[in-house]
């Protein structure tokens, strides 16, 4: 919506003066805008001198051609960078176009391949550790709760009825409520 179009939904009861807002002009926007230690505005030569450049976006990917020039299958391909073969299928037949990061990807996997895969590769190592950490974690309540003096007592004595279902607890809130007990 442009500034000057008017809205047809209730305005939100915010702390911000629009009507102060639309009556400032260039100068007092940027003075504003340059008054703000937080979010300071720097000119092209102060950003060049700070390393940072104009980087140009992609603008084409043959998809057909990166996968050509490893001389993979394109279910290799698909399987080794984690794409879904009909997508990459739909890519290489000009049905669809890479967009965005899956683009910048390609471009990537096309300048270095073996870089990528062996990143993916680390990436799958990590994954597979942290599950199994969080399996680990994630059954060591129901460890502790076999362990405790409170539920021992309760299997010996068989003529007391169990609470809540203690020998099979069904989530980890019964544990902690039994281990309260």
């Amino acid at each position: 919506m442009k500034m000057n179009e008017v809205s047809t939904t209730p305005k939100s009861k915010s702390k911000t003066d629009w009507d102060k807002l639309r009556k400032m002009t260039n100068k007092e926007i940027a003075e504003a805008a340059n008054s703000d230690p937080d979010a300071p505005l720097y000119s092209k030569e102060k950003l060049k001198s700070m390393g940072f450049k104009r980087v140009n976006p992609i603008q084409e990917v043959d998809v057909k051609f990166i996968r050509g020039k490893l001389e993979m299958s394109q279910e290799e391909f698909a399987q080794i960078f984690g794409f879904n073969k009909r997508t990459l299928e739909g890519w290489e037949q000009n049905r669809r176009k890479p967009m965005g990061a899956a683009k910048l990807f390609l471009k990537l996997i096309e300048i270095n391949p073996e870089a990528v895969a062996q990143a993916l590769e680390k990436l799958q190592n990590i994954e597979e550790r942290s599950c199994n950490l969080v399996k680990e974690i994630d059954a060591l309540p129901k460890k502790l709760l076999w362990k405790t003096p409170s539920f021992k007592s309760q299997r010996k004595d068989s003529a007391r009825p169990p609470k809540k279902n203690l020998k099979n607890p069904n989530t980890n809130e019964d544990i902690y409520k039994s281990l309260k007990d």
